[in-house]
């Protein structure tokens, strides 16, 4: 059985638009912009969006909207070093961690969020805060969330994980739109996640549970022991785990 509702966000706090105080100011150069969130590791594809985002600029010229990437890892000084090799200082910044408030007053200036993870990255909750502050998606088909929430076409584009030319294509497209496509990606993305907030991680998680309690045990089936028991519950660490402080299943 399968019960929705899992992967939510607080849509409450991440629609707001302001904050009281100018701790939730964001940084210059934001407005505008594509913004890609998260920690810079390698199952978040961070050096293809760069590729991309080069290919892009070459194709647009001065008119290309800044790229500004947000979060810190193992890969940083990669795509430092990407960014002055291609002459891409001055349209791409790299910012730290922000804080939950600087980071939504990112997302209600910015035009879209790019997200180009593999199958490693299960759902993706950038996404859910960018849409709560109207940001178009332009997401990979390998990131958990895409198939869910991206509408080819009406709020963002989804792109072949690791294809930087599609993604390149999905940037130059949406900057072919009108101001109102723009505005109408933006309204749509703010629709779609409206029924991605807590209430339904409530019902899936209370379906779940009743579910499960309102069914008899049943035995495991003598392979499923055996391999349990083989497995043991190990753990390993990766390149991507690590910087998180946390383990992925052998």
């Amino acid at each position: 059985q399968i019960f929705y509702g899992l992967n939510v966000v607080d849509n409450a706090f991440w629609s707001r638009e302001s904050s009281e105080s100018h701790e939730g100011d964001p940084p210059a150069g934001v407005d505008g912009a594509m913004v890609v969130v998260g920690r810079q590791v390698p199952k978040k594809h961070h050096i293809d969006i760069l590729g991309a985002y080069k290919l892009y600029a070459d194709r647009v010229g001065p008119g290309a909207r800044p790229l500004v990437l947000i979060g810190q890892g193992v890969e940083h000084g990669r795509l430092e070093e990407f960014v002055a090799r291609e002459g891409l200082t001055g349209k791409v910044t790299l910012l730290p961690y922000s804080e939950p408030e600087r980071l939504r007053s990112c997302y209600h200036r910015a035009a879209l969020l790019v997200i180009a993870s593999d199958r490693e990255e299960t759902w993706g909750a950038v996404v859910n805060e960018a849409m709560n502050g109207g940001c178009a998606i332009i997401a990979s088909d390998q990131t958990g969330c895409a198939l869910t929430l991206v509408r080819p076409g009406e709020n963002g584009y989804i792109f072949p994980t690791g294809d930087i030319e599609a993604l390149a294509g999905a940037m130059v497209r949406y900057d072919e739109l009108s101001e109102q496509g723009r505005e109408q990606m933006a309204a749509c993305s703010r629709q779609i996640i409206s029924q991605w907030g807590l209430d339904r991680f409530c019902q899936g998680v209370d379906g779940a549970i009743a579910y499960a309690t309102g069914r008899r045990r049943r035995g495991c089936n003598p392979l499923d022991a055996l391999l349990l028991r083989v497995w043991g519950g190990r753990l390993r660490q990766d390149a991507n785990s690590t910087d998180a402080g946390r383990a992925t299943p052998l």
